[in-house]
């Protein structure tokens, strides 16, 4: 595995983006991660985490990439 740096985090966070399924996963963990900072309210931690642990199992689990040759 490889250790995280701002690259990896980056593609990682593109990653996400712009997977269909994981887009509301990073919506709300930024959204909790937010609430917890302005409310000062440790319980929305509970949904960044869960919001990251589906983040990476769909990372590990997520199909292959269907690429159509046009060629």
């Amino acid at each position: 595995m490889q250790g995280l740096s701002v690259r990896n985090a980056a593609a990682l966070a593109r990653e996400g983006w712009d997977d269909r399924l994981g887009r509301p996963c990073l919506i709300a963990g930024a959204v909790s991660l937010w609430l917890t900072v302005t409310l000062v309210d440790p319980s929305f931690l509970a949904l960044a985490g869960t919001a990251a642990w589906l983040l990476r199992w769909r990372h590990a689990n997520r199909p292959p990439i269907e690429v159509e040759d046009d060629f």
